[in-house]
């Protein structure tokens, strides 16, 4: 397993300073025209600057797509509108060594079929890249909800919390007691390929690509790291002197 030194910040910051000065904070995107041809696309964000670039790619999740290619592309923003998403519940616990069992040397464990632990498993962070934790410490990442949990979403930092520890100790052997548990509840965390996603995904790329346009995110590439980083041919040649890739 390959993993970036300095965790999965790192990928991003090193995205950010690559981009250097290009890189754009803060400037929401309320209108794509579509390019053709030799005709460049145009992004038109909420400060009213209009960026020309030879393909525009939009990395969002599904929902954010379609509202922005409602207007001009409706069949592919019915087609995205469609996609469903599970909630999720994200919670990372850190504690020192001396206040919980061993963490065994592994990727984490998922919770079996018939198991009366709530949390859908845990990642133990730390024993795959030491530098998350301090020394001395470890760290865990467990998950709640899912499709079959979407409830988990509307607990209270209180009850995650207990719940977590809970099943952490029935899985570890012991008590956690953490120096630190932080709570993220995301409520379109994963997306559902259901039967026909694939080809759906990819007959609504083909319709942008003469716009120059092209959808990105786990929903089209998959959802794992080495989907979504997977490199992807330019959508066309190159456009006359000056005009970027955005």
């Amino acid at each position: 397993m390959l993993l970036p030194r300095g965790g999965m910040a790192a990928i991003v910051g090193r995205i950010a300073s690559d981009l250097g000065p290009a890189l754009r904070l803060e400037s929401p995107v309320v209108r794509i025209e579509d390019g053709s041809g030799e005709t460049p696309a145009v992004v038109h964000t909420a400060a009213g600057q209009a960026l020309r670039g030879a393909e525009v790619s939009l990395a969002l999740r599904a929902p954010a797509q379609a509202s922005l290619l409602a207007d001009s592309h409706a069949a592919t923003a019915a087609a995205l509108r469609a996609v469903g998403y599970v909630p999720m519940v994200v919670i990372a616990v850190g504690f020192r060594r001396e206040d919980a069992p061993a963490i065994p040397a592994g990727f984490g464990f998922l919770r079996g079929r018939g198991c009366a632990a709530r949390i859908l498993g845990a990642t133990f962070n730390s024993q795959l890249n030491p530098a998350t934790a301090p020394e001395g410490c470890e760290l865990l990442t467990a998950f709640l909800g899912g499709s079959e949990d979407p409830a988990a979403l509307d607990l209270d930092d209180s009850a995650v919390r207990d719940i977590v520890l809970g099943d952490l100790a029935a899985a570890l052997g012991g008590a956690v007691r953490p120096a630190m548990v932080h709570i993220a509840r995301h409520a379109q965390a994963i997306p559902l390929f259901s039967p026909g996603h694939r080809g759906r995904m990819a007959a609504a790329n083909a319709a942008l690509s003469g716009a120059r346009l092209r959808l990105l995110g786990s929903h089209v590439t998959g959802v794992s790291l080495n989907d979504c980083c997977r490199p992807a041919a330019p959508l066309a040649g190159p456009l006359p002197a000056g005009l970027t890739r955005l």
